[in-house]
């Protein structure tokens, strides 16, 4: 993986935000980004526990382009508390006509504002740990495909069955 050169910024006002039982905050924005015209998005902060300092976050966005074209934007990351009411953003987005970007911001509590900058990304296999030989996908039509009627092992003393309740 690498981080690439900026490609631009971008400079979001929250308008709403929204506390969800399950503990995350869905922060609604509105601004624009070079090369996507006007955004409107939601950033979603997923957080573990009241006063968390950190976790995970998610994106959903649509640009409107000068030329009258629109793109849907879907990413996911992580935020973290870097100051008083400030919070860092970053995250992996996919954009709708292919590209691939990496953003990284700051939201600020006092401005109410969501700004930072986005960069190329690109990924590679080549390298990775995990990465199969050339011409090797995860799961070829040479492999065997397990069998639903495969029995399950069970550890000793586990009954085949839940006893029934009554």
């Amino acid at each position: 993986m690498a981080l690439g050169k900026e490609i631009g910024d971008f400079s979001f006002q929250i308008t709403s935000t929204s506390y969800v039982e399950d503990g995350t905050v869905q922060v609604n924005v509105d601004g624009t980004a070079t090369g996507f015209g006007t955004v409107l998005g939601t950033m979603t902060f997923h957080v573990d526990a009241p006063g968390a300092k950190s976790g995970a976050l998610a994106w959903r966005g649509q640009g409107f382009l000068e030329n009258g074209e629109n793109v849907g934007g879907i990413g996911d990351g992580a935020w973290e508390e870097i100051g008083h009411h400030q919070w860092r953003t970053r995250m992996i987005v996919r954009i709708s006509d292919g590209q691939l970007l990496a953003s990284d911001g700051t939201l600020d509590l006092a401005t109410r504002t969501l700004k930072g900058k986005n960069l190329e990304w690109s990924w590679s296999w080549t390298g990775h740990p995990y990465a199969r030989p050339a011409g090797r996908c995860p799961r070829q039509a040479t492999d065997k495909a397990p069998s639903l009627r495969t029995p399950v092992p069970r550890a000793p003393g586990v009954p085949r069955r839940f006893p029934s309740a009554g």
